[in-house]
């Protein structure tokens, strides 16, 4: 099992929003290292690689009103982070973590949605836990 908190991922990551693929891939490299320092962070610097199917349990903290699977939405490039870099170039500057060999081991994803009302509180807590 593997627990962290970290921040949201941006808004204009999401599908809605209509950006330049140059300002996305320059988002997501910069997410992508926060993310990675933050997790090393929280785990001391090492962590296991979780083996067949997983679960993720979400809590996604965030100011103003939302729908859940806004958040589902948004948890694609986490995702995407937390498990091992793909073979493109497109994420070639993009840091990873290897938690996790593919994201479609990911078999079970459960989210809640909890509304804060500072946005230093917005974050969200992820749990992943091996071998369901």
């Amino acid at each position: 099992m593997i627990s962290l908190t970290l921040p949201l991922p941006p808004a204009s990551l999401s599908a809605n929003h209509k950006a330049p693929w140059q300002a996305h891939k320059r988002l997501k490299d910069d997410y992508s290292a926060e993310v990675v320092a933050l997790a090393l962070e929280q785990l001391g610097g090492g962590f296991p690689t979780l083996n067949g199917p997983l679960r993720a349990d979400i809590l996604w903290r965030q100011t103003g009103h939302g729908d859940v699977d806004n958040c589902l939405h948004r948890m694609k490039v986490v995702f995407d982070i937390l498990g091992v870099a793909p073979k493109t170039a497109a994420g070639a500057h993009r840091s990873y973590l290897g938690l996790f060999g593919d994201d479609a081991q990911i078999a079970c994803i459960c989210i809640r949605r909890l509304r804060v009302f500072q946005k230093t509180a917005q974050n969200l807590s992820i749990t992943l836990t091996g071998e369901l």
